[in-house]
C-alpha cells in the first residue's frame, strides 16, 4: 500500500485542461446514444 517500490508513472494536474472540460462538456451537452434505455420511468416529483 502506498509508493513501496511499486513502479509506476508521475501524474502531474492541469496539462491540457481546458481541453478535458470542453470535451466533458460536449459529451454532457450530447448526451451519451450508447448508453442503455432505462427499463423503468422515472417519477418526477412536483
Amino acid at each position: 500500500i502506498g509508493n513501496s517500490g511499486s513502479k509506476g508513472f508521475k501524474c502531474y494536474g492541469g496539462i491540457m485542461a481546458s481541453e478535458a472540460i470542453s470535451l466533458l462538456r460536449d459529451f454532457y451537452e450530447r448526451g451519451n446514444p450508447n448508453a442503455p434505455k432505462p427499463h423503468r420511468s422515472r417519477v418526477t416529483q412536483a
